[in-house]
């Protein structure tokens, strides 16, 4: 059995041909050409990664549930997008604030969040698992979103251009 195991993890450790990889990479680098505004030409050496990877996956078993499904766990730090993702996710952050009602950031706001609850008698609480969250995400749709957040927060028509240009 360990035999047979191990047989099976060596298969799943296959390199991928890094040829994928490196069309993306340089899909990337034109797109980045295109952003004039958000991107400076001095600065765009600072989102490309110089030694890029596939992204990896490793799944982590969840034994506390009935036939212990798999969480994937992907590790996109290599990957060609990830030093520009970060970035735009910062810029979407600042000049497009979403609240924060509907969720938590860590278990240290949940105890402030539930605690702030005045106890009622009766008063009962409900935790939802999700599952499958993000199995498929309408890309025309998220990009009409960012498009219609830049217009109600009056980004500029350049900005709006190159956030969209990026996230497309």
């Amino acid at each position: 059995m360990k035999k047979k195991c191990q047989n099976s993890f060596q298969k799943a450790e296959q390199t991928y041909p890094t040829s994928v990889t490196t069309r993306f990479q340089k899909e990337l680098g034109n797109t980045l050409k295109e952003c004039k505004m958000l991107v400076g030409m001095d600065n765009k050496g600072k989102f490309i990664n110089l030694n890029p990877e596939p992204p990896s996956v490793r799944g982590l078993i969840k034994v506390h549930k009935t036939n212990m499904p798999i969480r994937p766990i992907v590790n996109i730090k290599n990957a060609p997008s990830y030093k520009l993702a970060k970035m735009l996710t910062g810029i979407l952050k600042s000049y497009i604030p979403l609240p924060n009602v509907y969720n938590v950031q860590n278990s240290v706001q949940l105890m402030r969040d539930l605690s702030d609850i005045p106890s009622v008698p009766g008063l009962k609480l409900v935790s939802l698992d999700v599952s499958d969250m993000y199995t498929y995400i309408p890309t025309e749709d998220v990009i009409n979103i960012i498009s219609n957040l830049c217009k109600l927060h009056n980004l500029n028509k350049p900005m709006t251009k190159d956030i969209l240009t990026i996230t497309g």
